[in-house]
C-alpha cells in the first residue's frame, strides 16, 4: 500500500492577517481499500488584509479556546429609599457564571435593573404669608419636620430656583439656625481672609493643591490599577517586534499581577532596567516581569527597524519588520542563520543547529496547538534577537534540562515572565566564610556545567557580576542575565575544521589597572572545541582578590579575608591565583579540579572551632 493524493487545501481560517491552511491524504492498502490512516500537512496563508484590531483582538484569543461568560442569579431588590414622593430599587446580577474567559464573549443584556417604588403622595402642609410674599411648607415624616422655604419672584410671583433652601430639622436636637449660621460665620471668615493673601501666596496654595491631588490621585490609580492588562503598556501592538504573546492570556485574565513598588508608575522614571517583581496567581509563584532594555534602547531599536525598511523612524513596527530586507527574505525563504548572525553574543557564529534547536523549543508560535512553525514566528525570533537575546536563550536552554537559569513563563508584547530567583548575591558579600564557600563551589559548578553537560553546545559567559546571580531561599545559585552569553555549536567547529580548532583555548589574563574586567575573543571561543573561559570568568570577575568592586564597597572578591585553615590547609588564595593568571599551560584546568576539592570541604567547616589548632581539615 502506499499514501493517496493529497486532498484541497481549505480556506484560510482567517479573514485578516496571517493564518493557517491544510490538506490531508489517507493509506491505501494494495487493494484498493482505503483506510481511516490519515496524514494532515499543515500551511501558512495570506489574506493580504492587515488586522485592523490590536494584538489581543477577540479573533486572536480565540485561538486559545475561550470561555464565553454566562449571567448569575439576580440579587434581591434594593430597598425604597423614601416612603413616600417616588423612589427607586435596583437590583444587579454578575457575568460570573462563568466569567468570561481567553476571549470568550461578555454576558449578553443588562447587568442592572430599575424600578419604582413608593408613588404614593406625601401629605404636604402650606402656611402662607402674604405679606412677606414666602411660602413656608411643613412636612411630617416619621420623627423628623422638613422645612423648605420658597421665596417668591417680586415681579412674576414664581419660585426662584436659586432661593428654594431646604433645610433639616431633627425635633430631638432643637433649632439649626444658630448652627448654619457658625458655619456660614466660618465660611465668610476663610473666603476673607483667603481674599487679603498676597497674590504669590495664592499661587503657592493653588499649585500644592494640584500636585496633591495629582500626586494622590496617581497613587490611587496605580495601586487599584493592572496596568498588565494594557495592551498600551505591553506594547503587544509592536509584535512580531516583540518577545511572544504566550502570557498575554494570564495577563488579560488578571492572573500575573505586579506587587510592591513596581505598582507605582509615576516610579517607573526610577526603575531604568524595567524589572518588576510580580505575583502569578495561577501557579502560586513569585515572578519577575522585564521589559530587558531601558526604554530609550527600545526606542532606538524601533527607530533603527523603521530605517531598515525606508519608513519613517515613527513608523509602525509591527507591520514594518516584515519589510526591512532581513525580514521580507526571512517571509520568503525562511529563518537562516545569516539572519541572526551578529545580532548578539547568542548569534555570534550561529548555525543549522543551533537554529533546530530554537524552533524545536520555541513557546511563542502563533498557533501553539501546531507543530508547524510559520514565517511569522520566524519573523517574531528575529525581531526578539534584535532586541535582546535572552528569551530566546531561556527557552532554548531551560531549566527543566537543569541550565542554572530562571523558569521562563512566557512573554506578551515586550514584556516576559519568569522565576524570581531570590536576592542578588551581593547581599552575601559580607555572609560567614563557609556561607560563602558554598556560593564559590556553586558558582563553579555552573561553569562546568555551562561548559562541559551542553551535549553539542558549550555556553560561555562573558558579563560575570554579583547583580547577575542570585541566591533562592534554600541557598541555590541562578545566572538570571543572559544577555551576554555567548554559545557554540561544537558539531560545526568540528565540521569546519578551523585551525587549531581540538586544542584547548585558554582566556588571556588582563589586569585592566586593578579594575574588575573581562577579557575575551568570540573568534577564538566560536572557533574551538574546549575552553577554559567560564572558570576564568568566574575566579577573575566574582571569586579572587582580582574581582575589585572597590567603588561599590566590595573589593578583594567573594571569598575575601579567608580564615587560616582555608589558606594552609587548602592553600586556598593560590587556587585561586591559578584560576585567573595560571602559571602553567593547562594550569587553570588543573586549578579548577583542586579549587573545587577544596571548596566542597570548606563550604561544611561552619565555625573556626570545628578545626582544632594545629589540626588540617
Amino acid at each position: 500500500g502506499g499514501w493517496g493524493g493529497w486532498g484541497e487545501w481549505t480556506s484560510c481560517s482567517r479573514t485578516c492577517g496571517y493564518g493557517s491552511i491544510q490538506r490531508s491524504r489517507q493509506w491505501i492498502y494494495g487493494d484498493g481499500m482505503v483506510t481511516n490512516y490519515t496524514y494532515t500537512s499543515y500551511g501558512e496563508c495570506w489574506t493580504k488584509k492587515p488586522c485592523p484590531s490590536s494584538f489581543l483582538s477577540t479573533s486572536f484569543l480565540r485561538l486559545h479556546y475561550e470561555v464565553h461568560g454566562k449571567w448569575s442569579m439576580w440579587t434581591a431588590w434594593s430597598p425604597c429609599p423614601v416612603m413616600c414622593g417616588g423612589g427607586t430599587i435596583v437590583r444587579k446580577r454578575l457575568c460570573n457564571n462563568p466569567t468570561p474567559g481567553k476571549g470568550g464573549d461578555f454576558c449578553e443584556g443588562n447587568s442592572t435593573e430599575v424600578e419604582s417604588c413608593n408613588n404614593a403622595t406625601c401629605p404636604v402642609r402650606f402656611l402662607c404669608n402674604t405679606k412677606s410674599r414666602n411660602i413656608q411648607v411643613r412636612n411630617s415624616v416619621g420623627d423628623r419636620k422638613i422645612s423648605v422655604v420658597v421665596v417668591l419672584d417680586r415681579e412674576n410671583a414664581v419660585p426662584s430656583r436659586l432661593a428654594m433652601l431646604p433645610t433639616i430639622r431633627n425635633r430631638k436636637s432643637g433649632s439649626v439656625k444658630n448652627s448654619m449660621a457658625g458655619v456660614g460665620s466660618i465660611v465668610i471668615d476663610a473666603t476673607s481672609k483667603l481674599r487679603r493673601l498676597p497674590f504669590r501666596m495664592k499661587c503657592f496654595l493653588i499649585g500644592i493643591a494640584f500636585v496633591s491631588i495629582y500626586v494622590y490621585g496617581s497613587l490611587f490609580f496605580t495601586i487599584t490599577s493592572n496596568h498588565l492588562k494594557e495592551e498600551s503598556y505591553l506594547e503587544t501592538v509592536k509584535c512580531p517586534a516583540c518577545y511572544g504573546h504566550s502570557a498575554c492570556i494570564d495577563l488579560k485574565d488578571g492572573l500575573i499581577s505586579m506587587k510592591g513598588w513596581s505598582r507605582l508608575r509615576f516610579l517607573d522614571f526610577v526603575n531604568l532596567k524595567n524589572v518588576h517583581v510580580g505575583e502569578h496567581d495561577g501557579i502560586q509563584k513569585s515572578v519577575i516581569l522585564k521589559k530587558l532594555a531601558h526604554d530609550r534602547e527600545l526606542q532606538q531599536a524601533d527607530e533603527q527597524i523603521c530605517l531598515d525598511a525606508n519608513r519613517p523612524v515613527t513608523c509602525d513596527v509591527g507591520k514594518n519588520l516584515m519589510k526591512t530586507k532581513t525580514g521580507n527574505d526571512i517571509m520568503r525563504n525562511g529563518l537562516l542563520p545569516v539572519h541572526l548572525k551578529g545580532l548578539s553574543y547568542m548569534f555570534a557564529c550561529p548555525t543549522y543547529n543551533l537554529l533546530d534547536r530554537i524552533l524545536k523549543y520555541y513557546k511563542e508560535k502563533m498557533r501553539a496547538n501546531v507543530n508547524h512553525v510559520f514565517s511569522r514566528d520566524k519573523l517574531q525570533i528575529y525581531g526578539t534577537a534584535r532586541i535582546n537575546q535572552e528569551p530566546l536563550l531561556l527557552q532554548t536552554f531551560p531549566a527543566s534540562e537543569g541550565w542554572p537559569f530562571p523558569k521562563y513563563y512566557g512573554a506578551c508584547g515586550r514584556f516576559i515572565v519568569v522565576e524570581n530567583g531570590g536576592d542578588s548575591m551581593e547581599k552575601y558579600y559580607n555572609a560567614p566564610f563557609h556561607v560563602r564557600a558554598d556560593l564559590a563551589y556553586q558558582v563553579m559548578k555552573i561553569a562546568e556545567r555551562l561548559t562541559n553537560t551542553g551535549g553539542n553546545f558549550v555556553l560561555y559567559w562573558t558579563d560575570v557580576s554579583y547583580e547577575n546571580l542570585v541566591v533562592d531561599s534554600a541557598g541555590k545559585v541562578m545566572v538570571v542575565d543572559v544577555e551576554n552569553v555567548i554559545v557554540v555549536d561544537r558539531l560545526a567547529v568540528h565540521k569546519v575544521k578551523p585551525s587549531g580548532y581540538d586544542d584547548l583555548h585558554e582566556s588571556n589574563f588582563d589586569d585592566c589597572g586593578g579594575r574588575n574586567c573581562l577579557s575575551f575573543s568570540t573568534e577564538n571561543l566560536c572557533s574551538h572545541l574546549n575552553s577554559d573561559h567560564n572558570y576564568f570568568a568566574a575566579c577573575r570577575n566574582l571569586l579572587s582578590k582580582y574581582a575589585n568592586e572597590a567603588d561599590i564597597g566590595m573589593p578583594d572578591g567573594l571569598l575575601h579575608d579567608m580564615p587560616n585553615y582555608a589558606k594552609d590547609d587548602w592553600d586556598l588564595e593560590h587556587l585561586l591565583n591559578e584560576c585567573v593568571h595560571p602559571s602553567g599551560g593547562e594550569g587553570r584546568l588543573k586549578a579548577k579540579n583542586k579549587l573545587l576539592q577544596a571548596l566542597d570541604v570548606l563550604r561544611n567547616v561552619k565555625d573556626h572551632k570545628d578545626v582544632v589548632a594545629g589540626e588540617r581539615l
